[in-house]
């Protein structure tokens, strides 16, 4: 059964990532060549990714415009570190395009290949957690912004180049037609739910309550137990609970469940 929650997350620490070999898959002589190529394209990320770290703008930049022309070839890890990239550099629709791109690939990853460590989805869910908390309140205050990140999402195809690296070291599980079909149920549901949200954000009334939520959650945790704080809080979660009723559409609501 297709999970409903993803698995998320950030791991690029060269020690976890692998990209020095490739998984553990002998490739077909046919594909020896793209295999080179494509472990050549892994070296030369990671070490332009080393650069970007160092805070280099130009090298971010890079980073970023080569992780967005090479979808097919980026991993998850890769397109968390361009997702933060893209933050620092202030393009927030990019960032917001990467890292839900890059939830979706950890996702349809961690159903296709085998992960030997049970620490990597410790690393995967924390780091992703980091990122998340930094793009989701922006992008999500964003009605118009937001729902243009949705349809880019919807015009990418999650297709694997032949010698895609996952970002660790594992054989392949399921077969190539197994796991275009996950990916794809994985994504609808996703954009569904993506799509959930640009809907409700835009009723007045619901994007007001929702940015009250939002300002409540940055609050520090002294001002958080303010009694007066708390009414407002929960008079806009109210407010959403309704909306989400009176149209059907639930995203942060509990779905009604049939008598």
């Amino acid at each position: 059964m297709l999970m409903r929650k993803f698995l998320v997350g950030l791991l690029f620490a060269a020690g976890l990532m692998a990209c020095a070999s490739a998984p553990e898959v002998e490739p077909a002589p046919a594909r020896a060549e793209a295999a080179e190529l494509e472990q050549n394209f892994y070296q030369r990320m990671t070490d332009l990714h080393a650069s970007a770290e160092s805070g280099d703008v130009s090298s971010r930049q890079q980073y970023i415009d080569r992780v967005m022309s090479n979808m097919a070839d980026s991993n998850a890890p890769m397109l968390f570190a361009a997702a933060q990239f893209a933050l620092q550099q202030q393009a927030l629709e990019d960032a917001a395009f990467l890292f839900y791109a890059g939830r979706l690939r950890v996702a349809a990853d961690r159903y296709s290949y085998e992960l030997k460590d049970p620490q990597i989805d410790n690393i995967l869910k924390n780091m992703a957690a980091n990122l998340g908390s930094q793009i989701n309140p922006l992008i999500m205050q964003r009605p118009g912004a937001y729902a243009a990140v949705v349809s880019r999402l919807y015009g990418w195809d999650m297709a694997r180049a032949d010698a895609y690296n996952p970002g660790w070291s594992g054989a392949m599980r399921v077969s190539a037609e197994q796991q275009n079909q996950y990916a794809a149920e994985l994504k609808a549901i996703a954009l569904s739910e993506m799509d959930a949200l640009v809907f409700l954000l835009n009723i007045p009334a619901y994007y007001q309550a929702f940015v009250t939520v939002q300002s409540y959650n940055r609050l520090s945790e002294q001002d958080r137990v303010i009694q007066e704080n708390i009414d407002i809080v929960q008079a806009a979660m109210k407010t959403m609970s309704e909306i989400e009723e009176r149209e059907g559409v639930y995203v942060f609501s509990q779905v009604p469940r049939p008598q």
